[in-house]
């Protein structure tokens, strides 16, 4: 009897094992072992959105000093870097997603923004990392009161910010 349930076990042993479950940074890691200064001049900025660049420069800046254990400089001057991760946001809009016809305003709107991004070696010029077409949203409410408005897009872009810095850093941790 026992044997009948250690084939199951085994068999399910076997599965898991060939998942392809691995701990982050340790398979598919494309970022070589010289790698240990890693520069972020600020990100491009093709839109009109005012200093969103900054916003997501300094949000990918803050998630690979907390998640990794490279050296990471904030810096236009990528003079003794290893590896440089470049940006560029190429789309942006706001719209309003839900309009209340009895007020005759948007009640709430969302963010998109579209951006590419590159890590590749200083010395040999490889690329070592890209998401050519990033894309990410947020929404946020828009007040129907003028004495209690507050503009919320501030904090939905930090919102979506960190969020893109997130997925950013687990693509070039995982390889992906």
């Amino acid at each position: 009897m026992s044997r009948l349930l250690a084939i199951p076990a085994v068999a399910a042993l076997m599965v898991c094992a060939a998942c392809g479950y691995h701990v982050v940074g340790t398979a598919g890691n494309t970022i070589p072992k010289t790698v240990q200064v890693i520069d972020v001049p600020t990100f491009k900025n093709s839109t009109n959105a005012f200093k969103l660049e900054q916003r997501l420069t300094a949000a990918v800046v803050r998630e690979l000093q907390t998640r990794t254990q490279y050296k990471v400089r904030y810096s236009e001057d990528t003079t003794g870097a290893d590896a440089i991760l470049r940006g560029t946001v190429f789309a942006f809009s706001s719209n309003s997603l839900i309009y209340d016809p009895t007020i005759g305003r948007a009640t709430t709107a969302q963010i998109n923004v579209r951006m590419r991004v590159q890590l590749f070696d200083a010395k040999t010029n490889k690329v070592l990392y890209q998401n050519l077409d990033l894309s990410f949203r947020d929404q946020y409410e828009i007040s129907g009161q003028a004495s209690a408005y507050f503009d919320e897009s501030s904090p939905a872009a930090d919102r979506l910010s960190k969020s893109l810095a997130a997925t950013v850093v687990a693509g070039i941790l995982s390889g992906f």
